[in-house]
C-alpha cells in the first residue's frame, strides 16, 4: 500500500521532531535488560516477576516493536497520533504508517525520526516485530500486515528502507503461513520464531528459521498448563541462551459452575527443546515486543611483544610471550580485572602479571604487561591475528587484537 507521507512529516515538524534529526545519547544500560514496546511508551521488564517500569510517554508517539543493535543503539518502531485513529492512545493500527525511530534506551526518549518503513518503491512496510542478527547487525523487520502470512525485511538503519527477504513464513507455507510476528536472533545467530497454527488459535509451535530465505529449519510444540492461551506477543533471547516471550491465558476456573476468571498476561520463558513454557511472573500491561540490551564488548589497543614489528612468535615454543594492555585517555588499566585476562583461542590465563603499570609504549597513559605460556594459547603456524579478552572490575567485557608472524613459517 503506498502512502503519502507529506502530512506525517509535516505534524513532525509542528512538534520539533525532524525526520533524520540525530541527538547524541550518553551512557549505557546494564547488559541483559529485558526492554519492550507498550504502546504510548516503552518498558523495561523484571525478569524475575515480569512486572514492567514504563518510560514516560513520549507525547504522541506510539510504539509497537524495538531492538537494540550491537553498539547499544535503541531501535523502535511505532507511529504518530496524526496518523492514528482519533480520540485513541498512539497504539498503532494496522492502517498507520510506521516510523523507524532511535530510543535513548536511560530515558525512553525519541532520539531520532529515521523515517518511514518503506520498500525500494515507497510503499509501506507494516513493522510490527524487530530484531538484530548479531553476526551482521543488519536490522530486520517483521511483518504482520494485511497478506495471508507473516514476511520478514531487512531495514535500513539510517534510511528506514526495507528490502523483502521473505514473503512467507514459513517458506513454502502454502495455505498454513504464520500469522503472529513474533521473531529473535539469539546471540548464536538462531532466528526464532512464534508459529501459530491457522487452523486452530489455540496451538503455537517454536520454530527456528533461515533468516536469508524464511524456511523452517526446525519446530516444537508450545506446550503451556493452561486450556486456553495465545500468544500476545514479543520473543527475545538473552545472552544465556534463554528465551522470554509474552502470552495471555485463560486461568482455570475453581468450579464448574463458577464463571470465568479475567485474562492474564504473564511473562513466560519458553524451553527450546521442548517446548514447556515456564511463567515467570503474570501482568496485564504485557508489552507487544521485547528485546535484551546487548553485552557490549569494549575494544582496547594491544600490543603483543610490544616494541617488535612484526611479532614473531613460535607455537612449539615452551616460552612466554609479553601481551600489553595499553591505557588511554577513555581506558584505565587500573580497572583491569586481572583475574578475567585470556589470550589466545584456547584462552591462556597470564604467568606473570606486571602490577607496576609502566607506560610501555610512551605515551603518557600507564600500560598493563603480562606474559602468557605460548604452548596454552593454541596459537598455531600460520595464524596472523591474536587477541585477548577480559573484564574491568565493574564487570564490562574488553577485548583486543594484534598481527603476529609465526615461525617456522609453512
Amino acid at each position: 500500500m503506498r502512502r503519502n507521507i507529506a502530512p506525517l512529516i509535516s505534524v513532525l515538524a509542528i512538534t520539533g521532531i525532524a525526520v533524520g534529526s540525530a541527538r547524541a545519547t550518553e551512557g549505557t544500560v546494564p547488559a541483559d535488560t529485558l526492554f519492550g514496546a507498550s504502546g504510548n511508551y516503552s518498558v523495561t521488564v523484571d525478569q524475575n516477576d515480569g512486572a514492567i517500569t514504563p518510560f514516560a510517554p513520549q507525547g504522541t508517539f506510539g510504539f509497537i516493536a524495538l531492538a537494540f543493535d550491537s553498539g547499544g543503539k535503541l531501535f523502535a518502531a511505532g507511529c504518530a497520533e496524526s496518523d492514528s485513529v482519533p480520540g485513541l492512545p498512539p497504539f498503532c493500527p494496522r492502517a498507520s504508517t510506521r516510523l523507524l525511530m532511535e530510543l535513548d534506551p536511560l530515558t525512553g526518549e525519541v532520539v531520532e525520526i529515521i523515517g518511514p518503513v518503506t520498500d525500494v518503491f515507497g510503499s509501506q512496510v507494516n513493522v510490527t516485530a524487530l530484531s538484530v542478527q548479531p553476526e551482521t547487525d543488519v536490522l530486520f523487520g517483521f511483518d504482520q500486515s494485511f497478506s495471508p502470512s507473516s514476511s520478514i525485511w531487512a531495514i535500513g538503519k539510517s534510511t528506514a528502507v526495507a528490502t523483502l527477504i521473505a514473503s512467507e513464513v514459513p517458506a513454502g507455507c502454502g495455505s498454513y503461513c504464520s500469522r503472529t510476528a513474533a521473531f529473535a536472533f539469539a546471540p548464536d545467530g538462531t532466528l526464532y520464531h512464534v508459529f501459530r497454527d491457522p487452523r486452530d488459535r489455540f496451538t503455537f509451535e517454536l520454530m527456528t528459521l533461515d533468516p536469508r530465505t524464511g524456511a523452517e529449519n526446525s519446530s516444537v510444540p508450545i506446550d503451556y498448563p493452561f486450556p486456553f492461551y495465545w500468544h500476545r506477543g514479543g520473543l527475545a533471547v538473552r545472552s544465556d541462551g534463554v528465551i522470554f516471550s509474552n502470552f495471555i491465558f485463560l486461568p482455570d476456573k475453581p468450579c464448574w459452575s463458577c464463571p470465568w476468571t479475567p485474562l492474564k498476561g504473564a511473562l513466560t520463558t519458553i524451553d527450546p527443546l521442548t517446548g514447556a513454557l515456564t511463567e515467570v511472573g503474570v501482568d496485564e500491561g504485557a508489552p507487544l515486543d521485547l528485546d535484551f540490551s546487548p553485552v557490549v564488548v569494549e575494544s582496547v589497543d594491544l600490543g603483543i611483544k610490544p616494541g617488535s614489528d612484526p611479532s614473531v612468535i613460535n607455537p612449539l615454543s615452551r616460552g612466554v610471550v609479553p601481551v600489553a594492555i595499553f591505557g588511554s585517555y577513555d581506558f584505565d588499566v587500573a580497572d583491569i580485572d586481572v583475574t578475567s585476562l585470556t589470550f589466545g583461542i584456547d584462552g591462556a590465563l597470564p604467568a606473570i602479571i606486571d602490577k607496576r603499570h609502566r607506560d610501555v609504549n610512551a605515551d603518557g597513559f600507564p600500560d598493563l604487561l603480562s606474559h602468557f605460556r605460548i604452548a596454552e594459547t593454541g596459537i598455531e603456524i600460520g595464524d596472523t591475528e591474536a587477541c585477548l579478552s577480559g573484564e574491568t572490575l565493574d564487570g564490562t567485557p574488553f577485548s583486543g587484537c594484534d598481527t603476529i608472524r609465526t615461525v617456522p613459517d609453512r
